[in-house]
């Protein structure tokens, strides 16, 4: 039952439908969300995140060939269409792979000329997958800094506020690398109330934050353990120009559309389902605990994003964690369900989109002799719930809005 009210969230923000609502061509024109836009010169496609290879796709088959030249950065390999060049990046940290991806996409804007069109696909995820370090900064320091960044419990506004600030491709790096360039953005959002200058972290759209605020939230979240070279850097770099007035963007989709599929699903089946919340934040386990034990009867369904705080010794993600949190709650509660799962299909450095737990989930895997109170203090929800049976894998999906948490209560 909510197996299938999740695959039928995914379907509604399947990317290349979401792309295909939002995108047409007629003739030498396209046409954006209502808006004709006349092609005078070559098309090119940016396409970044963990939804980016099924959104050039669809945009590559709608534009054809007034397509020219193309960068997909994502998470896997997948196949795209010629002209378009596909790069694989890192996640959740960035890496080699990451740093190429996000060169190659600066190389496709500056090498852009004024009648051209840059069509930039920005899905989540795409803060991590794709990066060029500003200069100063190299890899290392932008790992060690979000890593105790996560460690240190800092939620994804202000991780997301630091990286834009470490960044050239990042904070509207990327409409600036276009220069003359009209430049269209269609994004797919895994951020609360889907603000399209934080998805990805805003290649295409600078924010309102100054890199002193950045500075501000790293002092405070790090203290002692901030690297020197970091603040110094971050101290000299000018703040970046405001956003240009013909820039055409459009959220295609996003947690909320997922949430309002799943459930329309649900009550086409007869369920008491509602939409509880969009806005899901704060501490996966603390979240997860308070929400069973407030959810009125039927099932509710939330959307949004939470976190795992301190430093993690064990396998799992903030899905299972809360999954794990939840049936230790509900054990022995006869008629409570709960599921906690990641649209991308991926839960932290594992191969599950999260879990779908019960009452007796506590029970079957203290059976096979693992204790569920002990691995949650440990940050190893994954071995629980992988031997009482109830982690969902579905392998990545090919798009990202965040998190669906489900609770059923009788």
């Amino acid at each position: 039952m909510i197996e299938s009210a999740f695959h039928a969230a995914l379907s509604e923000v399947n990317p290349e439908h979401c792309v295909g609502r939002h995108l047409h061509r007629e003739g030498s024109s396209i046409v954006v969300d209502g808006q004709y836009i006349e092609v005078k010169g070559a098309m090119r496609i940016a396409s970044i995140g963990k939804a980016a290879a099924s959104m050039a796709r669809s945009a590559a088959e709608i534009l054809g060939d007034l397509v020219e030249d193309g960068v997909v950065v994502t998470d896997h390999i997948e196949s795209v269409p010629p002209p378009l060049r596909l790069f694989t990046g890192e996640h959740p940290y960035p890496g080699a792979g990451s740093v190429e991806g996000g060169a190659a996409l600066l190389r496709l804007a500056e090498e852009s000329g004024e009648d051209d069109l840059l069509l930039a696909l920005i899905s989540g995820g795409g803060s991590s997958l794709a990066e060029v370090p500003i200069a100063g900064l190299d890899m290392d320091d932008l790992l060690i800094v979000s890593r105790e960044m996560m460690a240190a419990g800092a939620p994804i506004e202000e991780l997301n506020c630091v990286r834009r600030h470490m960044s050239r491709l990042k904070n509207g790096g990327l409409l600036e690398a276009a220069g003359r360039t009209r430049v269209i953005s269609l994004l797919i959002s895994d951020v609360v109330d889907s603000p399209p200058n934080v998805i990805a972290s805003g290649p295409t759209m600078s924010d309102s934050t100054e890199p002193e605020q950045a500075i501000a939230i790293l002092k405070r979240r790090l203290g002692s353990q901030l690297p020197s070279r970091v603040l110094q850097v971050l101290g000299k770099i000018p703040q970046r120009p405001p956003q240009t007035s013909d820039h055409i963007w459009k959220v295609v989709a996003d947690g909320a559309m997922a949430a309002h599929a799943a459930a329309t699903t649900l009550q086409d089946a007869g369920e008491p389902a509602t939409v509880a919340s969009t806005a899901l934040r704060g501490e996966s386990r603390s979240e997860a605990q308070r929400i069973v034990i407030e959810s009125p009867t039927g099932i509710s369904i939330l959307a949004g994003e939470t976190i795992v705080s301190g430093a993690i010794s064990g396998q799992g993600g903030r899905n299972q964690e809360a999954a794990l949190a939840a049936a230790i709650t509900i054990a022995g509660r006869k008629g409570y369900m709960f599921a906690a799962l990641g649209t991308d299909g991926i839960d932290g450095p594992t191969d599950a989109a999260g879990a779908i737990v019960d009452s007796e989930t506590v029970t079957r895997g203290q059976a096979l002799g693992s204790d569920a109170i002990s691995h949650l203090e440990s940050h190893d929800s994954h071995p629980f719930l992988a031997a009482s049976g109830d982690l969902l894998v579905t392998g990545p999906t090919g798009t990202n809005v965040g998190d669906l948490w489900f609770v059923s209560s009788p």
